[in-house]
């Protein structure tokens, strides 16, 4: 069977945003990005949720947040997304995030 991974990709992309993103450029759609709280409430900081759990422990296991640090760590994607440009892999400010 051939591997349509990129096709789906790029019709879903088609049908979201009109373009993809360049290095450079904000995320798409991203100043109408809605329910974070909630999401990282009940999914990515979730200990309990069925997928989520996994996503939860790595949180606090790699970057020691939890469910009480759920405004400062909605605060803190919201910011970034809004504000920082789409790195290459590899670059400085892709490796500043990561370092340490």
């Amino acid at each position: 069977m051939p591997d349509r991974r990129g096709w789906v990709s790029s019709a879903l992309a088609t049908i979201v945003v009109s373009w993809l993103p360049e290095i450079g450029e904000l995320l798409p759609n991203v100043l109408d990005a809605y329910n974070v709280r909630e999401k990282l409430a009940d999914y990515s900081l979730n200990l309990e949720h069925a997928r989520g759990g996994e996503k939860a422990d790595g949180f606090a296991r790699v970057l020691a947040n939890n469910a009480e640090d759920l405004d400062y760590l909605a605060d803190a994607l919201l910011s970034g997304a809004r504000t920082i440009a789409i790195a290459a892999f590899g670059s400085a400010a892709n490796t500043a995030c990561t370092a340490g």
